[in-house]
Formats: C-alpha cells, sequence, structure tokens
C-alpha cells in the first residue's frame, strides 16, 4: 500500500486504493495526541482547582465576559485531555476505531483553540506552541481515514481554491463591516491593526486561511511532478503560509497616526520577507507545467513587482499617518492576483490528476 508522504510525487493508484500508516506517522500522532492529553488534563485540573485562574496568572476579565469564572473551561478542558488521551491508548493499540477517536480528539482541540481565540480576541504564542502540534498531528493522522487515496488527494489539492475564496470573501466582508474604511485607499493589514475593530474576526479567517494554504502546499508535494520542484514549491508556500499567518498575529501594524511600537515597526519587513516567498512560490511552482502556465506565472511576477512597488512608495505617507491615495487598490491588485495564481495551480492540478486516473 502506499502512503500518502511516499517519495514518488505522482503515484499510479487504483481510484479505490486506501493507504495506510506509516510507522514514523503512528510515532508522530501518538506524541501530537500524548502531548496533548498531558497539557489539556494539566491545565483542566489547574482552572478546576482555581476557577479565578490564579494558579495559571490568567485574569477572569480575559474572556470578556464570555464566563464568570473558568469553572467550565476547565470542566471542557479536562474532558478534551481524557479524550485525547483515551485516543492515544486506541491508537497506540491499533483499534480499527483508531481513526473515529483521533478525529473526535483532534477535531475537539481544533474547535477549542478557534473558540478561545474568538473569545480572548487575540492570539497568543502559547496558541501556536499547543496549536501546531494538533495541525501536524492531524496531517499524520489522514492515513487512518478509510478514504481512497484519490480522495484525500484532491481534497488538499482543492484547498488551494478554498483558501483563495476564504481570503477575498474576508476581505471584502472586513472592509464593509469597517466602518470608516476605504478598500481603495487603505492597506489590507489595517484590518489587522492594533485596535483595529475587525482585528478579532481577521486574525481567525487568517489561522483557517493558511491552514488551508498549507493543506495545499501538502497536496502539491504528493500530487505535482516533477517531484523536486514540486517539494521546493510546496516549502516556499508553507514558509509563506507560516509567515502569514505569524505577521499579524504578533508583528501587526499599529493604528494609522498611532505610536509606533517595537513590534508594530518590524511588520513592513515581514511583508517584505512574505513577500518574497510568495514570488519564490510562483516562480519554481510555474515549471510544475508547460509553457502557457509558466507565461502566466511570470505575468503574475511582473504584476506584483510593479504593484508592489506602487504599494511600497507610499509606505512613508502611511507610516506618518497621511493620506493614502489608491494604496488600498495597488495593494489589492497584487494580493489578487497571488490568489488568483493559487486558485489556478489547484484547478490544474486536479485536472491533471483527473486525467492520471
Amino acid at each position: 500500500m502506499e502512503s500518502i508522504f511516499k517519495d514518488q510525487i505522482k503515484v499510479e493508484l487504483p481510484a479505490q486504493e486506501m493507504i495506510t500508516q506509516k510507522k514514523w506517522q503512528q510515532i508522530v500522532l501518538l506524541v501530537m495526541l500524548g502531548f496533548e492529553a498531558a497539557g489539556a488534563l494539566l491545565g483542566g485540573v489547574l482552572l478546576l482547582a482555581s476557577p479565578d485562574g490564579r494558579y495559571l496568572d490568567m485574569p477572569v476579565d480575559m474572556m470578556h465576559g464570555t464566563f464568570r469564572d473558568f469553572l467550565i473551561p476547565g470542566i471542557i478542558l479536562f474532558a478534551l485531555g481524557l479524550l485525547n488521551a483515551a485516543a492515544f491508548f486506541t491508537i497506540l493499540l491499533k483499534s480499527s476505531n483508531g481513526w473515529i477517536m483521533a478525529v473526535l480528539a483532534i477535531g475537539g482541540l481544533a474547535v477549542w483553540f478557534i473558540v478561545e481565540i474568538a473569545i480572548l480576541q487575540e492570539l497568543h504564542w502559547l496558541h501556536f506552541a499547543w496549536g501546531l502540534p494538533v495541525y501536524i498531528g492531524g496531517l499524520a493522522a489522514i492515513p487512518l481515514l478509510p478514504l481512497p487515496y484519490t480522495k484525500i488527494r484532491n481534497a488538499l489539492l482543492l484547498c488551494g481554491i478554498i483558501s483563495s475564496l476564504l481570503y477575498i470573501s474576508g476581505d471584502l466582508l472586513a472592509s464593509w463591516w469597517y466602518d470608516g474604511y476605504s478598500i481603495v485607499d487603505q492597506n489590507y493589514s489595517e484590518l489587522l491593526a492594533t485596535g483595529a475593530p475587525t482585528r478579532a474576526k481577521m486574525l481567525l479567517a487568517s489561522i483557517f486561511y493558511n491552514l488551508l494554504v498549507t493543506s495545499f502546499a501538502v497536496g502539491i508535494w504528493i500530487s505535482a511532478s516533477p517531484k523536486h520542484i514540486a517539494r521546493i514549491t510546496s516549502a516556499m508556500m508553507t514558509g509563506y503560509a507560516t509567515l502569514s499567518m505569524v505577521t499579524p498575529a504578533f508583528f501587526q501594524m499599529d493604528m494609522r497616526g498611532t505610536e509606533v511600537t517595537p513590534l508594530g515597526s518590524l511588520h513592513p519587513h515581514m511583508t517584505v520577507v512574505m513577500s518574497l516567498f510568495i514570488l519564490l512560490t510562483i516562480g519554481f511552482g510555474a515549471f510544475l507545467f508547460r509553457k502557457r502556465f509558466r507565461l502566466y506565472s511570470l505575468l503574475s511576477i511582473i504584476i506584483l513587482i510593479v504593484f508592489g512597488v506602487l504599494t511600497s512608495a507610499q509606505v512613508p505617507q502611511l507610516a506618518s499617518g497621511q493620506p493614502t491615495t489608491w494604496m488600498g487598490l495597488t495593494e489589492r491588485v497584487n494580493i489578487y492576483a497571488t490568489m488568483t495564481w493559487f486558485a489556478v495551480l489547484s484547478i490544474m492540478l486536479l485536472r491533471e490528476e483527473k486525467k492520471q486516473a
């Protein structure tokens, strides 16, 4: 049986052939479940022992009135710890129902983090410390699913289209929700700036978006050819997704006209590095298909560079709180060109896989 993470990128498999979990994938999943179970059980006990949050040095008001204290969150967290512990032993004993327990445990933790971030209205480094293993464990659990290889592969590739639609719709909706915001004159980062009324919602959208992009990158790794180009493209895309999540979470832009903070001052630099990863992704990804796609990719790179320069030219005015006419438009031409390229690549890979079936 072939694994989803095997070395060959193009895989000739019967449409209904199933995949099995490799030993290293089982170990990764077990480590993740054990890690999360221990953390959730300990955190749940401490919250139950001190509903006021003193044992974890967490003030109740951080929940913005959602709960009177940490009693209910403590019960839920402790229950998640038990669920992850049960999943750990189910996977360890190689039960036929292991995939059900893994899905419940990983899904429960995912919902916990999403709700927690929504309640706190902020993303903390601890969310990455405890959340990233959940995502990695989720990838390692994919071979356990009772689904044909082709369905899993195509689902990962479909994430390229879904992520682009999510990004664009999120941008348009947030621009509409933000009273007084100009989608033509203000840049995208202002929707995620410190103190922006749309920051909490956009942070959640950013998490979903970047998880989808990373899943798409995994799909490219296992589906595209030539394999060395596919792996480089996948790595560059994963780097972009990582920076795209970290930058608005910890290096968010300061509100226009306010005092610049040390982390906020790094936002432009992080954006430049993120843009470099996008260019590298498109540059390498151009060689996954032949001439027409390469020409389209080259055109996309030219658009990104030209409109990136036009947008950067107004950064000084933005930093000083002055009006930035057309800045939002030029930046969005850049952003939407990237989203379109991701979606086109996804469609072409799905069509290619359909031909191979």
